[in-house]
């Protein structure tokens, strides 16, 4: 069993302490000293007389302390956060950041890639099976990847690479990835 707290220490004193503790108490020397040490302590401290100030004393002292607050004077401000010239900057950068991540996709499937880039370049497979045997092996291969692994490959222009591509296209090019386009859109693709 555990030796006695100071509280329960301070039961035994004044003699509340449960039975089951007050057992531990009479097989256990430790507790029995540490008992008998604050029993003389209190017998001491109630043998010296305090003397009691006068009743005008707490008056007088309340006064004092009154005076010494309204001699300092209000307390100097310190910066908020809730100034304006902290919250609109917070603020600002707030709405940066949820634009931010509400904008950019957060992942890129290899089925999606590689499902688009077949239609466009007209390799559908024949049948639905054949299709999704195929699929089923990129998982198998790749898995789930996402856009900072892509991009950090290479395999991902950065932001305006398509758009850099369109301006070098030849006319003829230009020509040939328009009618692609509206294909597509006329397949409902």
């Amino acid at each position: 069993m555990t030796h006695l707290t100071p509280d329960e220490i301070i039961d035994a004193v004044e003699h509340t302490l449960t039975p089951e503790r007050r057992a531990h108490l009479t097989s256990c020397g430790h507790c029995r000293q540490e008992a008998a040490d604050a029993a003389a302590l209190l017998r001491e401290v109630e043998s010296v007389s305090a003397v009691e100030p006068s009743p005008l004393f707490w008056d007088h002292l309340s006064d004092r302390v009154r005076a010494a607050i309204a001699s300092e004077g209000p307390p100097p401000r310190a910066r908020r956060w809730f100034d304006w010239p902290v919250l609109a900057p917070l603020g600002a950068l707030a709405l940066l950041v949820v634009a931010l991540v509400s904008s950019v996709p957060r992942s890129v499937t290899p089925v999606d890639r590689l499902a688009s880039s077949t239609r466009l370049a007209g390799t559908e497979p024949a049948d639905a099976t054949e299709n999704e045997e195929r699929w089923a092996m990129m998982f198998d291969l790749v898995g789930e990847v996402d856009l900072d692994s892509v991009v950090d490959s290479g395999l991902l222009g950065r932001p305006g690479t398509a758009e850099r591509a369109l301006v070098h296209l030849t006319a003829s090019e230009q020509e040939e990835l328009v009618r692609l386009l509206r294909e597509e859109l006329r397949s409902g693709g």
